[in-house]
C-alpha cells in the first residue's frame, strides 16, 4: 500500500480546490509553498524578517501563521514592479 507524503496531500488538495473553482482565503506555510512555489522555509523567513506584513500578507492565530492568498499575490506583483492599486492592478 502506497502512502502519501504531506506535500502530495497538499498538492492534491490544491488541485481539488482548483477543479471545484475554490480559491482559499488563507494558506498554511505548506499549502502556500505548493500554491506559490516557494520553499516553506523561505516563507517562514519572509514572515520572521518583516518582509511580509502581519494583517496585509499574513494573519497569526495563536502560534499559527496563515498566508493571505490575495495579499501575497499583491506582494508578488509589487515586487515585480506592477502598480497594484487594488485587485491585480485594476
Amino acid at each position: 500500500m502506497k502512502t502519501s507524503t504531506p506535500r502530495q496531500n497538499a498538492d492534491q488538495d490544491l488541485c481539488r480546490w482548483s477543479r471545484e473553482g475554490f480559491e482559499p482565503f488563507t494558506l498554511t506555510y505548506k499549502d502556500a509553498s505548493v500554491y506559490f512555489g516557494f520553499a516553506e522555509q523561505t516563507l517562514r523567513h519572509m514572515v520572521s524578517n518583516g518582509e511580509l506584513l502581519r494583517g496585509k500578507h499574513y494573519l497569526k492565530v495563536g502560534r499559527k501563521v496563515l498566508i493571505l492568498r490575495q495579499g501575497f499575490i499583491e506582494w508578488l506583483l509589487e515586487r515585480d514592479g506592477v502598480n497594484t492599486g487594488g485587485f491585480y492592478g485594476s
